[in-house]
């Protein structure tokens, strides 16, 4: 027997304009209890400088080329 499936989504809005860059964070939670299943998103828009500084410290940022 499947389990109950919970999605709790968080949206926010954004007017781009060409030309800047927007910088996100996304936070993804995913518990179990009993036979459920609850998933969980949040996006928070984060300021310019936050957002360099997390794209530079981040492993997952860096791009390797393949030989």
């Amino acid at each position: 027997m499947q389990g109950l499936l919970k999605r709790k989504v968080g949206l926010t809005s954004l007017n781009a304009e060409p030309g800047k860059v927007y910088y996100f964070a996304i936070n993804v939670k995913i518990r179990q209890y009993d036979s459920n299943i609850e998933q969980q998103l949040n996006l928070v828009a984060l300021n310019e400088d936050e957002g360099k500084y997390l794209v530079k410290a981040s492993a997952l940022a860096a791009a390797t080329p393949k030989k």
